[in-house]
């Protein structure tokens, strides 16, 4: 299993829904709640449990509010993310925690920082000592397969670049990829079509759909490298060749055609959808 599963899933403030669901609200507030304690050593306590509701299974992955403080009650996270679930590492471990879940659960549980935190390719944070327990609250909000989690996740994508779309009021056109885009120049430039292997020199803007900007050119400098380069990503790529010569457009790029699922913390978050403005000031062809 990878050590950076953490990582991987975990969805950053600046994009998360954070979250404030009553019953995890009222959880880090108990002071003093009694521990079960499973065979494994895994010590537990449901503020609140669904029993028919949906449970999981390895590979599965889960939408989880969580809060994790240390034993002094010290909040060192509180937001919203997914994870996916691995057979446990050891007795007792966070991935056997996820077992006891079912979707609109809220719960306790206590773990060993030493290995929760190790185990899973990450050091101690601060305010935790070595030797200590963490204590995650964790509300349980969703439970999917691989699928059905890239299925919802496409779904909740296009609902925000359609209100994105809306509140700009742009007229956009969207292209087999996926690719929402229109052109700004004022008609079709006669410059050459832009084809893969070309070289170009481009000015560039591109920002969230919360209209953060990531990365922008400046006056006069030019973006110069290869079409098809597999170092970009493939939405670049893609919109380019939809241009010719001279030509200014704007794109919107899904997720999975901008940074994928991973992102590139701690600038681009996992799951961003790409705004891009691109002119092409020249093409060299190849």
């Amino acid at each position: 299993m990878p050590t950076n599963w953490f990582n991987k899933y975990r969805l950053p403030l600046s994009i998360a829904l954070i979250v404030s669901i009553s019953s995890l609200q009222s959880c880090v507030k108990e002071k003093a709640v009694e521990l079960t304690t499973a065979p494994s050593g895994l010590r537990y306590h449901f503020f609140h449990t669904e029993s028919t509701g949906k449970t999981g299974s390895v590979g599965d992955v889960y939408a989880l509010n969580m809060v994790i403080r240390n034993i002094r009650d010290s909040v060192l996270l509180d937001r919203q993310l997914l994870f996916e679930r691995f057979k446990p590492i050891y007795p007792g471990d966070f991935h056997e925690a996820l077992s006891y879940l079912h979707v609109g659960d809220s719960a306790l549980f206590q773990l060993a920082a030493d290995s929760f935190f190790a185990h899973h390719g990450m050091n101690l944070p601060k305010g935790v000592n070595p030797g200590e327990d963490v204590k995650l609250y964790l509300g349980c909000d969703r439970i999917m397969n691989p699928i059905e989690n890239a299925i919802y996740m496409n779904e909740e994508e296009l609902k925000k670049i359609n209100a994105f779309i809306e509140r700009k009021n742009w007229e956009l056109q969207t292209d087999s990829t996926g690719i929402k885009w229109e052109r700004l120049t004022a008609s079709v430039p006669a410059g050459p079509a832009i084809e893969i292997g070309d070289s170009v020199e481009i000015s560039y803007l591109y920002y969230t759909l919360e209209e953060k900007i990531i990365q922008q050119s400046k006056q006069g400098d030019y973006w110069k490298f290869m079409v098809g380069d597999q170092r970009r990503i493939a939405g670049l790529t893609r919109a380019l060749t939809l241009m010719k010569g001279g030509e200014k457009i704007r794109a919107i790029i899904p997720y999975a055609l901008a940074f994928g699922e991973g992102g590139m913390p701690p600038m681009i978050p996992p799951f961003t959808t790409i705004v891009l403005e691109i002119e092409v000031h020249n093409v060299i062809k190849q």
